[in-house]
C-alpha cells in the first residue's frame, strides 16, 4: 500500500500580511521550499495544494518533484483546498495521506518517517505529540479519506475525523507545533529548525 503526502499551501496568509511561503527564513530559504525538503523524497507522491496562478507554487513544486494540485476553491478555506488535495490524491493513496501544512518549515524529516511508517502498517489515524500537546503532520489512513473530499469552508479535517482516537507518536521534535503566521515566527523558527 502506498502512503503519500500532501501539503497545503493555498492559504491566503492574512496575518502575516504578505506571502509568507516566499518569506526568507534566516539561512535565506524561503518557507515553502524549505517546508518541502523536509516531504521530498519520503513518498512516492508530495502534492502540493495551490491557488489558481500560482507561479510561485508550481515552482517550488518543480524545484522539489512535487505535484502541484491548483484548488479554484482555495478561496473559502482550508477545507477546500484539503478536498481538492484528495479528490486527486485519494486513488494512488492506498495506504493513506500524511497532510503537512505549507508554514511549518520546523518539522523533522523523522517525525515523518515516523508518521508514514506507523499509517502504512497500523492504518490508523496518527499525529505526532510533543511535551504532550498534538501537533502536525497528521495521518488519514485510506478508509478515512473519502469522508473528506467534499469538504468546504476553513474548517478542514477537524469537526470530521475522531482526532481525539488517534494513535499518538511521541516525538521529540517541537517543530511539530510551531507555524509561521507573522514576521516574528521566522525568527522563532529559525531556532526549532536548528535544533533538528
Amino acid at each position: 500500500m502506498s502512503v503519500n503526502a500532501l501539503i497545503l499551501a493555498a492559504g491566503s496568509a492574512r496575518r502575516f500580511g504578505s506571502d509568507k511561503r516566499m518569506a526568507l527564513l534566516p539561512d535565506g530559504t524561503p518557507v515553502l521550499h524549505a517546508t518541502l525538503a523536509r516531504y521530498a523524497g519520503l513518498f512516492d507522491i508530495v502534492g502540493v495544494v495551490l491557488r489558481p496562478g500560482d507561479s510561485f507554487g508550481l515552482a517550488a513544486c518543480q524545484s522539489y518533484d512535487c505535484v502541484p494540485i491548483v484548488a479554484p476553491d482555495a478561496h473559502l478555506g482550508m477545507g477546500a483546498s484539503l478536498a481538492a488535495g484528495i479528490r486527486t490524491l485519494e486513488a494512488a493513496s492506498t495506504g493513506g495521506l500524511i497532510v503537512g501544512l505549507a508554514d511549518m518549515p520546523g518539522i523533522s524529516r523523522e517525525v515523518i518517517t515516523q508518521i508514514r511508517d506507523h499509517l502504512a502498517s497500523r492504518q490508523r489515524l496518527v499525529v505526532p505529540i510533543y511535551q504532550d500537546a498534538p501537533g502536525h503532520p497528521r495521518g488519514i489512513p485510506a478508509a478515512r479519506l473519502t469522508a473528506l473530499n467534499q469538504l468546504t469552508g476553513d474548517e478542514g479535517a477537524r469537526g470530521i475525523l475522531p482526532w481525539g482516537e488517534a494513535d499518538r507518536i511521541e516525538c521529540d521534535c517541537p517543530g511539530i507545533h510551531w507555524d509561521i503566521d507573522v514576521a516574528e515566527d521566522l525568527e522563532r523558527d529559525s531556532a526549532v529548525r536548528g535544533a533538528l
